[in-house]
């Protein structure tokens, strides 16, 4: 509640933010309509309403045609029943198969990983000539969280974290998708709070107090805590 507060009594939202936002949430927002095939033929079956080419001693001439068939357990002399799953015979494997040349391209590909997110984020604050101390005070976020994040290269931080971080260091768009992504994290087109962030790094505001007062004003998750 202390957010709130400072968020109330500090920051001024001007009306024309106010209403540049709301113009870019109701065009973000739009849903598209369904399309219609009302005039799709739905079905290729032929009409059965005439039954006059059926007419006649239709039953008569089935059993005849079916007299002719040969018995099942003469047709079918090796099919035999059992409780047991039918189990498809496996394929023999080639002379030169080897049982490690799978794992070995899987471990190749492993290896293209990239950056983590804990790396991607020490390496652009370090590229940018911030300290923790400046990052962490600027995201709105605790001491101890970064310290968190600085002391596990595979920690994966929450959505309003990696948010309050990107808002933090100034990045762009493209390049606050990257920094989520490599926590398996992004910006969603049906969220109304993802594309607040959305509007405020497109037009470069990064005061986190100003980013809090929108979503505040939206009713949506505040960044940082």
């Amino acid at each position: 509640m202390k957010l709130f507060r400072r968020i109330n009594r500090n920051v001024n939202i001007k009306p024309e933010i106010l209403a540049d936002l709301d113009r870019f949430l109701s065009e973000e927002l739009v849903s598209e309509e369904p399309e219609l095939y009302e005039d799709a033929e739905l079905s290729v079956e032929p009409e059965l309403s005439d039954h006059s080419e059926y007419s006649g001693d239709f039953d008569a001439s089935f059993e005849e045609d079916i007299a002719d068939l040969p018995d099942e357990a003469e047709y079918y002399p090796q099919k035999t029943y059992s409780s047991r799953s039918f189990s498809a015979p496996q394929a023999p494997l080639p002379d030169n198969y080897e049982g490690k040349a799978v794992f070995s391209r899987i471990e190749d590909v492993f290896g293209g990983l990239g950056e983590t997110f804990q790396e991607k984020l020490l390496k652009t604050i370090d590229e940018k000539g911030l300290t923790d101390a400046q990052v962490y005070t600027k995201a709105n976020l605790d001491r101890r969280l970064f310290s968190k994040i600085r002391c596990n290269v595979n920690y994966k931080p929450s959505k309003s974290t990696a948010l309050a971080l990107a808002i933090a260091l100034g990045l762009d768009l493209d390049e606050t998708t990257d920094l989520l992504g490599r926590a398996g994290l992004a910006l969603s087109p049906s969220s109304k709070a993802d594309l607040i962030v959305k509007y405020c790094i497109m037009n470069r505001i990064y005061d986190i107090l100003d980013v809090n007062a929108l979503l505040y004003e939206y009713d949506q998750q505040l960044l940082g805590y």
